[in-house]
């Protein structure tokens, strides 16, 4: 999460030491920074790489209220000039959206950027490339240092021996995420999926192909944009991706019939797509060498500043307005 807005006083927010799980975040601040906005704190996407967990919660990706305790307790701490945007890259930026279009109108947020996450992740069951190409080695890597290497005794105790057994032979996401789904008490992946996503309740583009029995059929599903999750977004919401994202496929930021518009003109029109023909996932490099990725780092910079002086001019309308008010039952 970031802040904008010109103060002399800076809040960063750390996470507590192993030793200490119950004091997760604290507060604390700096004065005479010169920077116009800066940094607060990264979300990790599965704090059980560092810290010992303990009882039977896992980490899943449908949980948003790490954030929104996370976001509120920030928003309590800043200055009356300060603004709030919330940065989330990959999976970070699936919870990210999905905490902003859940929450609506009691967003924490005053804006919020989702980098290379998409908005409707039961499209990542037909992403055959990805799952070809990427995942095996990525699964791989989690299930040996996390899922099973340090907490593989938590899902060999709770899953049935069918599905452990199916967990230990993922080679896709969506493998391990049906072994999630099972282990936190979703009927299936596509339901937690559904959970998972800002655009989860939609109808999807194909429909449910994955070859689980017991998954719903959304593409038969009558929800509206109006009534759906993506409607309640009430902050400015921009979504980032690159149509040759190697991980997570365009058509999870696209609706069922590939038009854009459908989604930034949902509710109150908060939502902003971004879709750059290359890019890759949280890539973007600038120069044929790769010397640096200045233009997604600028990207954010300046929405989030776009946002803040909009807020500004806002609250100089609205203080304008008041005062001829005033003036007006003054005469």
């Amino acid at each position: 999460i970031c802040a904008g807005a010109s103060s002399s006083m800076i809040y960063q927010i750390f996470r507590a030491k192993r030793e200490t799980p119950s004091q997760s975040i604290f507060c604390k601040h700096t004065d005479n920074w010169t920077l116009g906005w800066f940094h607060l704190f990264s979300f990790i996407k599965d704090l059980s790489i560092m810290m010992h967990l303990l009882g039977k919660n896992m980490f899943h990706v449908a949980r948003t209220d790490d954030v929104a305790e996370a976001a509120m307790k920030v928003r309590q701490s800043i200055g009356p000039n300060q603004i709030l945007t919330g940065v989330g890259f990959s999976m970070g930026g699936i919870i990210l959206s999905n905490y902003v279009a859940r929450s609506g109108e009691s967003c924490q947020l005053h804006a919020a950027i989702a980098v290379s996450g998409g908005l409707d992740i039961r499209e990542q069951v037909n992403s055959h490339r990805s799952q070809r190409l990427w995942q095996p080695v990525m699964v791989r890597r989690l299930l040996r240092e996390n899922l099973i290497g340090k907490y593989g005794f938590k899902y060999k105790e709770h899953l049935k021996d069918e599905e452990y057994l199916n967990l230990l032979r993922a080679q896709d996401f969506t493998a391990v995420d049906t072994s999630t789904a099972a282990y936190n008490g979703f009927n299936n992946v596509m339901e937690y999926y559904s959970e998972w996503s800002a655009m989860g309740d939609a109808p999807s583009q194909s429909g449910c192909r994955y070859s689980d029995s017991t998954a719903v059929n959304y593409s038969q599903s009558v929800c509206t944009v109006e009534s759906e999750k993506i409607a309640n977004v009430s902050i400015p919401l921009c979504v980032l991706h690159a149509l040759d994202d190697p991980i997570i496929s365009w058509r999870s930021v696209v609706r069922k019939n590939n038009q854009p518009s459908d989604i930034v003109e949902s509710g109150s029109g908060n939502v902003m797509l971004l879709l750059t023909k290359s890019g890759g996932h949280v890539g973007w490099p600038v120069g044929w060498k790769i010397t640096g990725w200045s233009w997604m780092n600028n990207l954010l910079r300046d929405f989030t500043n776009a946002v803040d002086e909009t807020l500004k001019e806002e609250g100089v309308i609205a203080d304008m307005k008041r005062a001829k008010s005033v003036l007006s039952r003054m005469k």
